[in-house]
């Protein structure tokens, strides 16, 4: 992943980003696949859906508890701060990724591979978008990301 300067992630950055990651996808991967919510969401995107939301709360809350410890600040604030940053960015990945998987089950799977433009640039505005912030005073959310991305 793109890292802003030129610097090597520390052991303990590639150990918390597997461990965030691991977390989020451990707890959004049984509610997905829960026999309670497939009555209610017997469509593979309403699922992925669902998936998304947990995982995203998750992950966001994970990362965000250890900024408000390092950075001595309420988690709340930290929180919501991730939220207003890096929501649009999730929006438009989990849509992309529902996109990917409606068409591939509609139409096949080598048609839906017109999304993969879609989510490089994507990926790619995210990028832009960090870069062009890094020379303004950030907010704690903002730094917190930059240095997570960094370590990635």
């Amino acid at each position: 992943m793109f890292r802003a300067s030129g610097e090597r992630p520390r052991a303990v950055q590639v150990t918390f980003n597997v461990a965030a990651v691991a977390i989020s996808v451990a707890i959004a991967f049984p509610i997905a696949r829960s026999p309670q919510i497939h009555p209610f969401a017997g469509d593979v995107v309403v699922r992925l859906s669902l998936a998304a939301v947990v995982y995203y709360v998750t992950n966001t809350l994970v990362v965000s508890g250890i900024l408000a410890l390092v950075e001595a600040k309420p988690l709340k604030n930290i929180w919501f701060q991730w939220l207003r940053w890096s929501f649009r960015y999730y929006l438009i990945g989990v849509a992309t990724a529902i996109a990917f998987v409606a068409s591939s089950r509609t139409v096949g799977w080598t048609l839906s591979l017109i999304v993969l433009p879609v989510m490089y640039v994507e990926y790619l505005w995210f990028h832009v978008s960090i870069r062009s912030q890094q020379p303004r005073p950030r907010g704690p959310c903002e730094a917190g990301a930059a240095k997570y991305l960094r370590s990635r």
